[in-house]
């Protein structure tokens, strides 16, 4: 293989560049939740809610409670809160209020509003329902009048998505009045011409192939618009897209259809334990739907609500939907939950009640999203639909300009959410009524009559288990129905947000308006964090996030399709029963043991054989588990066999992407990947050819030599291959016993074919090609410290064959173990020689482990440390791993060896984990200094506060006179013998009244005031971690401490945290995801970079993280396109960009520091000499402006700086949260030492919440508290490898 030349060279449509100005959005504030309130955000969800149920009184009396006890109220209480209360007006039944509407339009004035297009369209609507056309002429004009006077114009309404087909129609029919009416006036004409030419712009679409209501046919201007219609239909193939948008819309009908229609058939054919899953969801939703219809009429009995406060909480939102739409729901979504979160026979009642809620909310957004579609906004989305297909979008002046069009009709409609505890109690009501009704057929055997037995037995049931040490609600499912869901065919269980798409994605040109064609989606997942979306919102309309957007476009373009040999092999596998590749079986062989008979009089035995019973208990139902998901998979495969799969992307908060729909995409494991192909097919020309014998030896584990060797490796096993395609089930099984087995086979299958086709370099092929980095997140690293040590180990230097680094660190771990063991050859005879030989890190010490030493370690795993024990700690090593995390992955390791000694398992953990990070510590030196530097900025700024938090800036002075003066009586209370004196006189008083005007004439009289004490900065450290990546998209990293609240619900009482309360920062999480979660955002812009660079040279393209795919002729392009896209990241200057927007993100912020007194001392001095000053005064508790962190650093005592030098190494991997797992003595010694910077440890004082007047007068006069500006520290200096020689590493990717 000829190495990659750099000679060629690729870049993006447009420079990468992170010259648009930060997005920078205020920190949140803290305010303190009193018990039983409610947030303006719920009152504003449950205004909304009683709106659309007609309740407008109640949301009147609860508006004006928000205008009286809310001083935030512009930014939600604007025009389209008070459009709902119009619309809700002019919506009653029977006949709609029309005058308080109009009063309500005239008192927007009153609260400082303007009317927009949506108040007008709801007010013509309104005059519509009158049906009295005469008026509603006449009116119409007065509001095209006040439509022009607001600065919109009659067009704009029109042409909008706010009017129906139907509404539409009316205009005109109004509009036709005014034609034939002789006295109309030149307004009337004026506005005749203007229909006119609205009608003469559309390119409409059938209307009735849209399955809305037809336009009445009518004399007037319509008739040429639906004409227009009929002919244009014939243009257009509308059945792709009119398929998914059914499949979307009327998801839940139909699913309920199948049900009904599975429970009807009765035919003999029909295999009935085949189809008794059906027939158990049919039978739940005859029985749910009678039980939900009762709740909705007490829900809407008022004097029911006037002593239930519960439900007339939670009685709104249950009423927006049909009984039969949140029956289906529940059963879908309850189904949907089986195993989720480490629940192998069921599902916490947490997670279930509420994400049932969060369903039953999207279900209704959707709705009224659809209920907003009408042919002018289908023409719209179909234009946009159509350019996104053909490419054209891809143009960034062509999507900035759908853009712009776009987040005009997303800017009409309010629609806030829900509050987490209403989530709780839908969820909660919805899930015990279908608790109550669930039955499903199960059977017995009497053991004394030998007889089968048939019953009903409830599906579901509520219970208590003991999970992680504590008492957890949960739903457990029965364990019949999870035999059913583990055989029986489930896509009548799933959704089709959980499903690939049919027809492209919808583009995403907002940062809500792409994904599927009708159901809402965010572009990012933001793990319920407001500030995130509330950052990805601005940048959104800001226009920045265009190149984001287009990347996420590449990724949803791509075509899929189901490998057909592959799925008949899969099939036939499933039907079996067998276990295969990573397909569980559908019965384990595994039974509980007997008792042995000392059971009752051995303890051990009776604890061992309990422990073996829950083993092989969670071995079943981890099996069950396995079973069901796989069973997602093949259906979901079956279902799709023929046809075109698209999957729409989205974000998580780092800028990763990953596909919507989670069932089954290519992210999925080896089945999934296995079971996809391209549908677009290419040649695969000479290289191609080569690549796919690459990717044969790649699947198979023998990815870490040279490419002529995986070359020569698939060729010397061509006879397996052959074997491998023409008898998969039958045959040697070869492909079996790969890494990867399922993409192993359908590679087999390719490359087979290839083989026998005419001219292999002519076979068209659909499968993807892998290309791989090389521990990514390392090669990163090393790019931005110019590590060239780091760079050789992962490949961005060239070399002769791939550079392994998990061999590398197994290899200099067992160098290093056999060198412990020569050292320690002698007894160790003192105390202190076992002190050095303790195995735990930094050198910390208890008398337990005086027993245990080195050269015991050493000895048992001399020459046994493989690639396998040490891959996990140094691949997430680069992602923040704990010590304590990394030791748990090498115990789990050592766990599977037969000749390491099972009782020393922990120890031998602790001594590998210290050796595999000294080993790191070595081997990236400048990845180590680049991740120090990270952990300290995050831990500075997770400390700070914004100044005008603290300081009173309204101040002349700063006088602390309470301490003051307490500390000079204090003084003056003890005579020159340390006697403490009976009375002070008026003359000492006089002297301490003396020194205070001193001390204030040697302060600064403009110094602000602090109100927040730096010993007690508490829940008002509120500040996260933000930065933006070069692709300028804001990331906030979403980790606070969260306060529980107990929401009661009929269920029974859950503990759940509500993001949208502003809480804390959680410190400790803030700066140790710092690091990783930088690293996955660069990796992910260097994903979407090559994504676009791909789609300009017409490469289809995919993506796993840092594992990228295309088709095997366009491999080498693809090379090319991945080095040049890296180098070109990388030439940015990112750390230095990273700490100008840190610098210019928190201009402003303080932090509070504990400093010994002493040492401030010699700062003042130190200070008075620059300044030439002759005194500075430092105040305890105040803010200090001459000071900076800098030089607070300069100050730390020796001490600090003597300490172990493995503490700086080490220091930012640990967490003192973690330190549990250790024994107590050591746990309490790694709480004060596992600050992150080891010159800070003092400086910062981790826990401020202390209680002052506790500590002795000794401790007051030690240490002092102050405020000082937040600054950053400088960055480290960069190594000499350079980016060029990426160009000539042919294993970068590989």
């Amino acid at each position: 293989m000829s190495t990659v030349s750099s000679e060629i060279s690729y870049h993006s449509p447009e420079p990468l560049s992170i010259n648009n100005p930060l997005v920078i959005l205020p920190q949140p504030r803290y305010t303190p939740r009193e018990t039983g309130k409610i947030l303006f955000a719920e009152h504003l969800a449950v205004l909304r809610a009683c709106l659309k149920i007609g309740e407008v009184e109640r949301a009147r009396h609860i508006l004006t409670n928000l205008y009286k006890n809310s001083s935030d109220t512009k930014k939600h209480l604007d025009i389209k809160l008070h459009n709902e209360f119009i619309e809700s007006y002019l919506e009653t039944k029977p006949v709609p209020r029309i005058n308080e509407a109009l009063q309500w339009f005239d008192k927007l004035n009153y609260y400082g509003l303007t009317p927009d297009l949506a108040t007008f369209a709801i007010l013509i609507r309104g005059y519509l329902r009158l049906d009295l056309d005469f008026l509603g002429s006449s009116m119409l004009n007065i509001l095209v009048k006040e439509i022009e006077e607001c600065g919109y114009s009659f067009e704009q309404l029109i042409e909008s998505n706010l009017l129906s087909d139907k509404e539409t129609e009316k205009v005109l029919c109004v509009s036709y009045l005014l034609r034939a009416d002789t006295d109309s006036n030149k307004t009337s004409k004026k506005l005749m011409e203007k229909i006119e030419n609205v009608i003469e712009k559309q390119t409409p679409v059938m209307i009735n192939e849209l399955n809305v209501d037809e336009p009445i046919s009518t004399k007037s201007f319509g008739v040429r618009l639906m004409k227009s219609a009929l002919s244009a239909i014939k243009e257009r193939d509308l059945g792709s897209v009119k398929r998914q948008i059914k499949l979307e819309e009327n998801a839940l009908l139909a699913a309920t259809e199948r049900w009904k229609h599975g429970n009807e058939r009765k035919d003999k054919f029909v295999n009935l334990q085949k189809n008794v899953l059906k027939k158990s969801m049919w039978s739940w939703h005859e029985k749910l739907v009678p039980l939900i219809q009762e709740e909705l009429k007490r829900c809407k009995n008022k004097d029911t609500l006037l002593t239930d406060r519960e439900r007339a909480s939670y009685g709104p939102f249950l009423q927006l939907l049909s009984a039969e739409k949140l029956s289906a729901i529940t059963i879908l979504e309850l189904l949907r939950q089986n195993g989720g979160g480490g629940i192998g026979e069921g599902v916490k009642t947490t997670r279930a009640v509420l994400s049932i809620g969060k369903s039953v909310e999207n279900e209704y957004n959707s709705e009224q999203l659809k209920k907003r579609r009408n042919r002018f906004a289908f023409n719209k989305d179909l234009s946009v639909h159509e350019l996104f297909a053909s490419g054209k979008l891809f143009n960034m002046t062509i999507r900035r300009a759908a853009a712009k069009f776009e987040s005009k009709d997303m800017q009409t409609s309010w629609n806030p959410e829900w509050p987490i505890a209403v989530r709780a109690k839908v969820g909660s009501i919805l899930a015990s009524m279908l608790l109550e009704c669930a039955t499903i057929p199960t059977t017995t055997i009497n053991e004394e009559k030998n007889e089968k037995i048939s019953m009903e037995a409830p599906a579901f049931y509520h219970s208590y288990i003991q999970h992680k040490g504590k008492r957890t609600g949960i739903i457990k499912f029965n364990p019949q129905l999870i035999q059913y869901l583990s055989k029986e065919p489930v896509r009548d269980s799933i959704h089709p947000q959980m499903l690939p798409m049919l027809v492209h994605p919808r583009p995403w040109l907002t940062y809500n308006s792409g994904g599927y064609l009708t159901s809402p989606t965010y572009a990012m997942r933001a793990r319920d964090c407001p500030e995130q979306l509330a950052y990805l919102q601005k940048a959104s309309e800001e226009g920045h996030l265009d190149r984001v957007f287009a990347g996420l476009d590449v990724l949803g373009s791509t075509c899929w399709t189901i490998n057909k040999k592959i799925y008949k092999v899969v099939l036939e596998a499933w039907n079996k029963g067998e276990a295969l590749g990573n397909i569980p079986p559908a019965e384990i062989d595994l039974k509980m043991p007997d008792k042995p008979e000392n059971f009752e009089t051995e303890m051990s035995v009776k604890v061992k054989w309990f422990k073996d019973c829950k083993d092989i208990a969670r071995k079943i139902c981890n099996n069950h588990s396995e079973r069901c998901t796989a069973n997602y998979k093949v259906d979901i495969a079956g279902a799709f066999l023929n046809e075109n799969m698209y999957f729409p992307h989205s974000l998580d908060f780092r800028g990763r992407a990953y596909p919507i729909p989670p069932l089954f995409n290519h992210l999925g494991n080896d089945l999934c990947r296995g079971l996809l192909l391209f549908k677009d097919s290419k040649p695969l020309r000479k290289n191609g050819l080569t690549w796919l014998k690459i990717q044969i030896a790649n699947l198979a584990g023998n990815d870490k030599v040279s490419f002529e060797d995986r070359i020569k490796f698939t060729e010397d096993h061509l006879e397996d291959i052959k074997d491998s395609a023409k008898n998969p089930l039958d045959g040697r099984g070869w492909w079996i016993k790969a890494e990867d087995p399922w993409q192993c086979l359908a590679a087999c299958f390719e490359l087979q074919d290839a083989l026998e086709s005419p001219d292999p370099k002519k076979y068209l092929s659909q499968i993807p090609i892998h290309q791989d980095g090389t521990c990514n997140g390392l090669q990163h690293y090393a790019a931005l410290g110019g590590d060239l040590e780091g760079a050789k180990q992962v490949d961005l230097y060239p070399s002769d064959k791939p550079s392994d680094i998990y061999t590398s660190v197994a290899a200099r771990v067992n160098e290093m173990i056999a060198k412990d063991l020569a050292a320690y050859s002698e007894p160790l005879e003192s105390l202190e020689d076992k002190k050095q030989n303790n195995l735990y890190p930094f050198n910390i010490y208890s008398d337990m482990d005086a027993k245990i030493n080195v050269k015991d370690l050493a000895s048992i795993l001399h020459g046994k440390i493989s690639r396998k024990i040490v891959k996990q700690p140094v691949m997430t090593s680069v992602y923040g791993v704990t010590f304590i995390g990394a030791r748990l992955q090498i115990e789990s390791r050592l766990k599977e060896r037969q000749d390491i000694p099972q009782e020393k398992i922990r120890d031998l953990s602790l001594y590998i984990t210290r050796l595999v990070f000294e080993c790191l510590g070595e081997m990236f030196y400048g990845a180590r200094a680049i991740q120090d530097w990270l952990v300290e900025c995050a831990k500075r700024i997770s400390k700070s506060v914004p100044a005008e938090v603290v300081l009173d800036q309204n101040s002349s002075e700063y006088r602390d006179d309470e301490n003051f003066i307490n500390h000079n009586l204090e003084s003056l209370q003890y005579n020159e013998n340390g006697n403490k004196k009976n009375t002070i006189n008026d003359s000492e008083k006089e002297l301490c009244e003396s020194k205070r005007n001193n001390h204030d004439n040697l302060i600064n009289k403009k110094r602000p005031i602090a109100k927040i004490p730096p010993s007690k900065p508490g829940q008002n450290q509120m500040t996260t971690v933000v930065w933006t990546t070069p692709l300028d998209l804001p990331i906030v990293q979403p980790y606070r401490k969260l306060s529980k609240r107990a929401v009661k619900t009929n269920l029974q009482t859950i503990n759940i945290s509500d993001p949208n309360h502003p809480s804390p920062v959680d410190s400790t999480k803030q700066r140790q995801a710092f690091p990783p979660n930088f690293i996955h955002s660069l990796d992910a812009t260097h994903m979407l970079m090559t994504a676009l660079a791909c789609n300009e040279k017409n490469l289809t393209f995919a993506s796993v993280h840092d594992s990228f795919w295309t088709h095997a002729c366009d491999v080498d392009v693809m090379n090319k396109i991945i080095r040049d896209q890296f180098i070109q990241l990388h030439e940015q200057p990112i750390m230095e960009n990273l700490r100008n927007e840190f610098i210019e993100r928190y201009k402003g912020y303080i932090i509070p520091v504990k400093i010994l007194r002493e040492d401030l001392e010699k700062l003042k001095l130190q200070k008075m000499e620059e300044t030439e000053k002759n005194s500075i005064t430092i105040t305890d508790n105040g803010y200090e402006p001459t000071l900076s962190l800098d030089d607070l650093y300069k100050i730390i005592p020796n001490s600090q700086k003597n300490k172990d030098s493995k503490l700086r190494e080490f220091t930012n991997t640990l967490s003192a949260n973690n330190a549990i797992d250790l024994d107590n003595e050591v746990a309490k010694s790694l709480t004060d030492i596992t600050n992150i910077n080891n010159i800070s440890d003092n400086l910062f004082d981790e826990d401020h919440d202390i209680d002052e007047e506790a500590e002795t007068n000794k401790k007051k006069k030690k240490y002092i508290h102050i405020w000082v500006d937040l600054t950053f520290p400088k960055l480290p200096e960069k190594g000499e490898f350079k980016l060029s020689s990426i160009m000539e590493s042919q294993y970068f990717f590989d």
